[in-house]
């Protein structure tokens, strides 16, 4: 099991940290191996996340 919150205080399209990303509008989640992928609609974009695990 594992829990996010992704994304900063509105929309936009920028990366970094979990905190600051910005999406508009993300409409889609996959993840493969280490990496989250999110269909970022309103930005016509497929963005990805590298997922560190901690135990």
């Amino acid at each position: 099991m594992f829990k996010f919150i992704i994304g900063g205080k509105g929309p936009g399209f920028k990366d970094g940290r979990f905190s600051d990303a910005e999406f508009s509008s993300p409409q889609g989640l996959a993840i493969h191996g280490y990496i989250l992928y999110v269909a970022d609609t309103n930005n016509h974009a497929i963005r990805k996340v590298r997922v560190i695990c901690q135990t």
